[in-house]
C-alpha cells in the first residue's frame, strides 16, 4: 500500500465565504495593487497567448478573479467544497479543483505563475506546499502574507512568514532569491521559480 501524498488533512478555513469578501477585508488586502506588482515582478506582459496563474487556496476567488479581470487565465485550488462553489459563482466556467497546497491537482509547468493569499502561513508543510508552487508554475511566485512582526490581528508573531527563513526554503528547493514588497497592512513575497531570474 502506498503512503498518501501528505499525512496531514489540509488546513480549511471555517468562516463563511462572503466574510473573505468583506469590504473592509478587501480594502486590507490591496487587491489591485498586489495583482499590479506581482505582473511586474514577472514582466507579465499579455501578446497572442495570455499568461496563465493558479491561485493556490482560493477561497471564494477574490483574486483569481482580479487576475483574471487584467486578462490572464486562472485557476483556483481550495481543500474547502463550499469555496469552490462560491468560487464558480463569481469565475463561471473558471477551472475550480478541490486540492490542497501540498498536492497540487495539476500537471508540471502547467502555469506560468502560483499565487497564495494568506495562505503559506497555514500550511502544514511549509516546504512541500513551495515545492508544488515551483512544480507547476514556470515563472514565479507570489505569496501575500502578514507582516513578519507584532499586529493587533493575524497569527502569532511564530507563524508569520520571514524573507530569511522563505530565503533559506528557495535555496534549499532550487529557487530564485524572494524579495519583499511592503504593503500597507500585509507583505507580498514573490519568488523566481529559476535562480537568477527576477
Amino acid at each position: 500500500m502506498t503512503e498518501p501524498l501528505h499525512k496531514h488533512a489540509p488546513h480549511i478555513f471555517h468562516g463563511s465565504p462572503q466574510s473573505l469578501r468583506a469590504a473592509q477585508r478587501v480594502r486590507e488586502m490591496e487587491v489591485e495593487r498586489v495583482v499590479s506588482l506581482t505582473l511586474e515582478a514577472f514582466h507579465c506582459v499579455l501578446a497572442e497567448t495570455a499568461w496563465s496563474l493558479l491561485d493556490i487556496g482560493t477561497g471564494s476567488g477574490l483574486f483569481a478573479e482580479a487576475f483574471a479581470r487584467r486578462g490572464l487565465q486562472v485557476a483556483g485550488v481550495d481543500p474547502n467544497p463550499a469555496m469552490l462553489a462560491e468560487a464558480r459563482t463569481h469565475l463561471p466556467g473558471v477551472p475550480m479543483l478541490e486540492g490542497s497546497a501540498e498536492a497540487l491537482p495539476c500537471g508540471d509547468k502547467a502555469f506560468d505563475l502560483a499565487f497564495m493569499g494568506m495562505v503559506f502561513h497555514e500550511v502544514h508543510d511549509p516546504e512541500r506546499a513551495l515545492r508544488e508552487a515551483a512544480r507547476a508554475a514556470r515563472v514565479g511566485i507570489a505569496l501575500l502574507e502578514w507582516p513578519p512582526r507584532l499586529s493587533l490581528h493575524g497569527p502569532p508573531l511564530e507563524h508569520r512568514v520571514k524573507l530569511k527563513d522563505l530565503a533559506r526554503l528557495c535555496q534549499v528547493i532550487g529557487l530564485g532569491e524572494p524579495r519583499m514588497a511592503e504593503l500597507t497592512h500585509k507583505v507580498l513575497f514573490l519568488i523566481p521559480v529559476a535562480p537568477g531570474a527576477g
